[in-house]
């Protein structure tokens, strides 16, 4: 379990603006595999920028582009799917069937509902006399459940990159544990253009 205490923004691993700091408890055992590190506004502040930043370039991607790179995180997640189920058995408590084919299952899903939907979403389409053609509009700030963190995260992550990485829309789940800290790390390609990816534990201090 490696950047249990990093963030990944901007393209690399950085170190938080704070030094708070959550256990990590096993609920099958009652012991700890780790510390996460928690964020805070300034982390956030961090990881909106980057997000902006990289909308310059990645806004202009095709949608052939964006569908490659959904390709190939969908690889690296399969690549590694015993790994990250190994993961949140820890992190959650769940029985390892359970957690290979309840938990990380539905992250290998979604990213292939969004590969299906991708090939049959109409990006323009005529209405009249009118072109309509669909654009981003802003940053995505994404906060998701640690008792479900493969599922809620994979189907708002997936849709952003595929629908380019800025749109003006937060989604509020509930507070979040680390299992999407050190399970998610491993589907990001390092050669991706999306560089405003941000992920900590501490959801309730961005909600407010």
């Amino acid at each position: 379990m490696q950047h249990l205490q990093q963030f990944y923004i901007d393209g690399e691993w950085v170190e938080p603006s704070g030094a708070r700091r959550l256990a990590v408890i096993d609920p099958g055992t009652e012991e700890s595999p780790g510390e996460v590190a928690l964020g805070d506004t300034r982390d956030v502040d961090r990881a909106v920028a980057a997000a902006r930043r990289a909308f310059t370039s990645f806004s202009q991607t095709h949608v052939r582009e964006r569908v490659a790179l959904l390709e190939r995180i969908l690889a690296i997640y399969l690549d590694r799917y015993d790994e990250m189920a190994a993961i949140i058995s820890r992190e959650i408590g769940a029985p390892a069937q359970l957690s290979r084919a309840w938990q990380a299952a539905p992250g290998k899903r979604h990213l292939e509902e969004t590969l299906r939907a991708c090939a049959q979403f109409r990006w323009q389409r005529l209405k009249g006399t009118t072109l309509v053609n669909h654009e981003a509009v802003g940053v995505a700030a994404l906060i998701t459940p640690w008792n479900w963190p493969i599922n809620q995260i994979v189907c708002k992550v997936a849709p952003a990159l595929a629908a380019h990485p800025e749109v003006d829309m937060v989604s509020f789940t509930g507070s979040t544990r680390a299992g999407s800290v050190y399970v998610n790390y491993p589907a990001w390609d390092p050669a991706s253009p999306f560089g405003g990816y941000k992920q900590s534990g501490n959801g309730r201090e961005y909600g407010e």
